[in-house]
């Protein structure tokens, strides 16, 4: 009777141990970071200046992409190609998803694109060596425009016996 009853045990250990195996191989999707932008820093709330939508005001004194919306009191913000929204202008920044970004501001979503499309490595390298390569070239040809035919002048050689050198 003993023996049944540490076998059900062990029986039961093991099932519990492939249950947590099971959880642990199964992790969920990766979390994604979005950098949200710092809050504004100045002396005290910024000038706005109305814009040609009723109840929109800029606020270019902190950024030219920055807007108050008066009958929510939201304000919102271009940063890194993603809308942003405050309840202060001097507050902390909530990614705002593309469906609930209000159509007078999809209007100005201006994406740069140095920032779209940035170079990879390997482009950067590539055109270094492009650049490099222009460079030689352009010496080449300065220290050929010396020479009567126009080939690069020769460049001495050190005797390579000792009692040679003068």
């Amino acid at each position: 009777m003993k023996w049944i009853a540490t076998r059900a045990t062990l029986l039961l250990a093991a099932w519990t141990l492939a249950a947590c195996v099971q959880i642990v191989q199964n992790p969920g999707p990766p979390e994604i970071e979005v950098k949200t932008p710092k809050p504004f820093l100045a002396e005290g709330p910024p000038a706005l200046e109305p814009t040609e939508e009723s109840d929109w005001f800029g606020a270019p004194s902190l950024d030219v992409s920055c807007y108050y919306y008066k009958p929510d009191k939201y304000w919102y913000r271009f940063f890194r190609n993603r809308w942003f929204q405050a309840f202060r202008w001097d507050g902390a920044w909530f990614e705002l998803p593309d469906e609930e970004v209000p159509p007078f501001l999809q209007a100005r979503a201006e994406i740069k694109p140095e920032i779209q499309q940035s170079k990879s490595k390997r482009e950067k390298l590539d055109e270094l060596q492009r650049q490099l390569e222009e460079i030689d070239r352009r010496e080449r040809e300065e220290a050929g425009a010396d020479t009567p035919n126009g080939d690069a002048a020769p460049v001495p050689t050190p005797p390579s016996d000792p009692e040679e050198r003068p």
